[in-house]
């Protein structure tokens, strides 16, 4: 989180492929609006992660397939 800048959100995403024994890393910058390309259809374990990343910056998926509170309170 870097309050000064106009994205000040980094989401990294660090992925393994044990089938093709190689790693991604993905960067990208968001803000609250900004809603960043989802990585849980190659990579169903990243649901979570993204869903808590939503929940707690308010960072969000384009058409994630469960994006639902996970850390916070329902009315939060």
């Amino acid at each position: 989180d870097h309050p000064s800048r106009k994205r000040r959100f980094e989401v990294v995403h660090n992925l393994l492929s044990t089938r093709y024994n190689s790693r991604i890393r993905v960067q990208t910058s968001a803000d609250e609006v900004t809603r960043i390309s989802p990585v849980v259809s190659p990579f169903p374990s990243a649901g979570r992660w993204e869903r808590e990343v939503w929940d707690m910056s308010g960072v969000s998926s384009i058409n994630h397939p469960d994006l639902c509170r996970v850390a916070t309170d329902h009315g939060f």
